[in-house]
């Protein structure tokens, strides 16, 4: 599931996040549709009830200079979701980044920041039925193609059309549609915000563990 080797992880709490809402009581489908996330899913231009057009974000500008801006709030396109940050996290490639950038999580600058998070979906792109408004979510950093050289021998994390998901340093979040069908996970009730955050780090270990055979009795040796 993970493109990155993490570590260092530290929990950031999003300030001022209201509590959760019944996906009922959102009353985000347009006028004419029968109601509720189905609904939702089938309008081409998603209503964000609640959600200010614009938002706080983290940008990276260049290696040690990140800027907390106000910048617009995205809506979701065609399978896509957008999402209220509730939990991010801070790993070991987000800190190399922030010291000397990163040739693919920020091509672009300014870049939004942050890549490990959990949140409560707020806006469904068209054709997105698999989730509901007011669920919580963890949503990973990335998803591959399936069809490439890479995904067909068993290392998906150096796919050829990785689909990478950046931004998480922010009020909100647009997930893109690969990444909401492959690696959006919704969560239940006993799986706090801060734990479902660490999905992608502890994805990396058992990886890890799955590829070097250790098993339950084993002896290791740990370097670090």
């Amino acid at each position: 599931m993970s493109s990155l080797v993490t570590s260092s992880h530290t929990v950031t709490p999003t300030p001022n996040v209201p509590p959760l809402h019944p996906a009922a009581s959102q009353g985000s489908a347009p006028a004419s549709a029968s109601g509720g996330a189905t609904a939702m899913a089938a309008s081409a231009a998603p209503t964000m009830t609640g959600v200010a057009p614009t938002m706080k974000s983290v940008l990276f500008y260049q290696p040690g200079d990140i800027r907390y801006e106000d910048i617009p709030t995205p809506k979701p396109g065609p399978g896509e979701l957008l999402i209220r940050v509730r939990r991010a996290l801070t790993c070991g490639t987000d800190l190399k980044a922030f010291r000397r950038g990163h040739p693919v999580l920020l091509k672009n600058l300014p870049s939004p920041f942050g890549h490990e998070c959990t949140g409560e979906v707020v806006a469904l792109g068209q054709g997105v039925d698999r989730f509901e408004l007011g669920e919580r979510v963890m949503v990973a950093n990335s998803a591959p193609c399936g069809d490439c050289f890479y995904c067909h021998h068993d290392q998906p994390n150096l796919c050829d059309q990785l689909d990478l998901l950046n931004g998480a340093y922010a009020e909100y979040l647009k997930v893109p549609a690969r990444i909401v069908e492959k690696n959006t996970l919704r969560l239940p009730p006993d799986v706090s915000d801060e734990a479902a955050a660490f999905c992608e780090p502890l994805s990396v270990c058992l990886r890890g563990i799955e590829l070097c055979q250790i098993s339950a009795g084993k002896r290791v040796l740990i370097i670090g």
